[in-house]
């Protein structure tokens, strides 16, 4: 994230420099926006940290004169996390987003019940405590 926020300054002032220079800047802007969407199917609330990402990622960039070139790839992801999970953790964050974003009329209209109400995300199935994400909330996340 560093290296492309570099990335993403370096080409708006290029682009201010010369004006006519097309910099490509909505690629680099793009890959950040990406890695949320990535993060949400991806990563679940641990008992130890309530982002962490239950697989891997691989960015290729490609810096060339006709423009800046993007290619995510994702592996090793952790699927049995969909069906099952320790104890005191949460599935991937994506379930839990959807269904608090949707609201009450979004959820009746999929026939979809808030998370409690489906057996592979009720919080009591696996801990006597509800475990919650802090840094961002479900609905935000959506």
């Amino acid at each position: 994230k560093i290296i492309l926020r570099y990335l993403q300054a370096s080409a708006s002032r290029q682009r201010q420099l010369k004006p006519g220079v097309d910099t490509n800047h909505s690629t680099i802007a793009s890959v950040l926006a990406m890695g949320r969407v990535l993060e949400s199917f991806g990563n679940a609330c641990t008992a130890r940290n309530e982002n962490s990402s239950r697989f891997g990622k691989y960015l290729r960039l490609r810096i060339e004169e006709s423009g800046v070139h993007a290619q995510t790839t994702t592996y090793l992801l952790e699927a049995g996390r969909v069906a099952n999970r320790s104890p005191g953790e949460r599935s991937f964050h994506v379930f839990y987003e959807l269904l608090a974003g949707l609201g009450e009329d979004g959820r009746r209209r999929l026939r979809l019940r808030e998370a409690d109400g489906h057996a592979l995300l009720r919080e009591e199935a696996v801990s006597a405590r509800p475990l919650q994400r802090t840094a961002r909330s479900d609905v935000e996340g959506f």
